[in-house]
């Protein structure tokens, strides 16, 4: 880069009023599947040249990824987001170390409810991604619903002045060892483990569009549709077995209950002797959203597990039949909210009022 090209990177740096990141997330294990684009991502296989563009960003090459063997990673799936953003501060020491700006009188025990664990974007994408039922796809049926994972995130940025990603962790994609024989000698080399995915797969991926992307947006910023829906939804699938399954339970209360479900005097009764509580209210709701009592049936089920371990009762190991069914109607419940959000902008409460003196009847009239 001669002198002239340098000096005017750093100028068009320091009067930037925008920094571009590029969210770069490996799907390990996934199969093959037709390359979808919703919003601002971009699901499936990258050539090596792509790749290298991505890894580079948009500021030329920065980060720590000298040495990657991109031959090794154009072999995956991939979810790559980009994201645009305002500078935060035109004060340079602010962008290149953001710590020495810290509030030291903060109270850094606090607990910030519904934190980042991931950038935004990313996590937006991913709740798309995971209202797809690609547990139905699976052809071997595994009870382990994830047909993918996202082991790192690498992002890169066109803020000169901004902090350098760390080196990707390629180790801990999913690798086995693949021998074959090449006319000349037996090789063995390592190539990417994929959970085999039936061919339903293509059509069933091509339904995330920019169409759908369209609802989905309108679906977060509907009412009924609050910040714990998407968080445990997305947490589930980040999370070990127990907390996936309390996430994925979680993400039912989240989406159709109250705090007034665990209130006995103040919630709305029936009669003077009829009076359910919470976990017969989220199953009358989630009877009437999905016009499915079997469905409510089995989040009673899956309440009386989650209670079980949260109250220390004692109990044995909790089936793979409960906790597909946990993700399942996970799935099913978000994936019908975004669809109510589109023809329905009723305030939550009203909603959920509606649904439980809707759900309430069948519920009880079905063993």
């Amino acid at each position: 880069m001669s002198a002239e090209e340098a000096a005017g990177r750093l100028n068009a740096a320091f009067r930037q009023t925008e920094v571009t990141r590029t969210h770069l997330c490996p799907l390990d294990m996934a199969d093959r599947f037709p390359t979808i684009s919703f919003g601002s991502a971009r699901a499936g296989q990258f050539s090596k040249t792509e790749l290298a563009d991505l890894f580079q960003g948009p500021a030329g090459p920065r980060g720590r990824t000298g040495g990657l063997d991109l031959e090794r990673l154009s072999a995956l799936q991939w979810l790559v987001v980009h994201e645009t953003s305002p500078v935060t501060s035109p004060d340079l020491q602010r962008r290149a170390l953001p710590e020495l700006s810290i509030n030291f009188n903060q109270d850094f025990g606090r607990i910030v409810p519904h934190a980042q664990a991931r950038p935004q974007a990313v996590d937006d994408a991913l709740l798309a991604l995971l209202l797809l039922p690609w547990e139905e796809h699976d052809t071997h049926h595994n009870p382990e619903w994830r047909v993918f994972r996202v082991p790192w995130i690498y992002t890169v940025e066109d803020d000169l002045f901004g902090r350098l990603p760390a080196r990707p962790d390629v180790d801990a994609l999913t690798e086995v060892d693949f021998t074959y024989d090449d006319g000349l000698e037996t090789v063995t080399e390592l190539r990417p483990y994929v959970i085999d995915l039936a061919e339903t797969v293509e059509p069933m991926a091509a339904q995330l569009d920019a169409a759908a992307w369209s609802r989905h947006q309108t679906a977060l910023s509907h009412p009924a549709f609050g910040p714990p829906i998407a968080h445990f939804f997305v947490r589930a699938f980040f999370g070990e077995p127990i907390d996936e399954f309390l996430a994925h339970v979680m993400t039912l209360e989240a989406s159709l209950g109250t705090p007034e479900d665990y209130d006995a005097k103040g919630r709305l009764k029936f009669s003077r002797s009829d009076n359910p509580g919470a976990k017969t209210r989220v199953a009358a709701r989630i009877t009437a959203l999905l016009d499915d009592v079997r469905a409510g049936r089995d989040y009673e089920t899956l309440f009386e597990l989650r209670s079980q371990y949260v109250h220390g009762r004692i109990m044995g190991d909790i089936p793979s039949a409960a906790r597909l069914t946990a993700r399942k109607l996970a799935r099913r419940v978000v994936a019908a909210l975004v669809d109510l959000a589109q023809v329905s902008r009723e305030p939550r409460d009203d909603l959920l009022a509606k649904l439980l003196l809707a759900g309430i009847g069948p519920l009880r009239a079905t063993p």
